[in-house]
């Protein structure tokens, strides 16, 4: 029996030739959604699956510079882990690896996990829905350790929140979105020298089309 393919990681080399280096049979992840890789010093891919793995609730993978693919955690949902995890993850100079899942989490509305180098994976928040719900992104890191990112609803009118969560766990919300200000965050935060924050909203804006934006931090 043919084996089902559930998404791909591929390579384009600079001449425009496509190469598939790995094709998801769903015990190793099904599904990458919303999401890229990441590369390290050494060749090494770094990725999510949406569905798949042990659980079916999505993988953290790791592709090495040979093809060889290892699943590096299988998220297994409920209460104590998140499901379903979206967005390119990022990884700090140690290697360890930081992210979000749409969904589970203490109150089902998803969370912010990081992989330590060594394989162990722990959740640093569980959205509650005051300061957010259901991340439809992953986080960027800052150089003092704090982490950045979106949810797509949640938050003060349930349209969604711009949060930072600093190195010591604690979540502040920095913007709430309301329909005119954008609402339904899908994209990745990016950030400057600055410390302001960009990124653009599905919907919401002048004419409900989504928006452009830019969050300037508060000294």
């Amino acid at each position: 029996m043919a084996q089902t393919v559930t998404g791909t990681v591929f390579e384009l080399s600079k001449n425009g030739t496509e190469t598939v280096l790995h094709s998801f049979a769903g015990s190793d992840g099904a599904y990458p959604w919303l999401t890229g890789v990441i590369r390290d010093a050494n060749g090494n891919l770094y990725g999510t699956t949406y569905e798949g793995g042990t659980n079916g609730y999505g993988t953290l993978f790791e592709l090495s510079d040979s093809g060889q693919e290892t699943v590096l955690h299988s998220f297994a949902g409920g209460t104590a882990d998140g499901c379903y995890p979206i967005g390119t993850p990022v990884m700090d100079h140690l290697g360890n690896l930081y992210g979000t899942t749409k969904s589970c989490g203490s109150s089902n509305l998803g969370t912010v996990w990081k992989l330590s180098k060594n394989g162990s994976e722990t959740v640093l928040h569980s959205f509650t829905g005051s300061d957010g719900a259901y991340p439809q992104a992953s986080v960027i890191r800052d150089g003092k350790g704090n982490l950045y990112g979106t949810t797509q609803q949640g938050g003060t009118s349930g349209d969604g929140t711009v949060y930072e969560l600093n190195k010591h766990g604690v979540l502040t919300v920095l913007y709430n979105f309301t329909g005119l200000s954008g609402n339904y965050w899908v994209g990745d935060l990016i950030r400057d020298a600055n410390g302001n924050l960009y990124s653009t909203t599905y919907d919401g804006g002048t004419y409900g089309y989504g928006m452009v934006f830019k969050l300037t931090p508060v000294e």
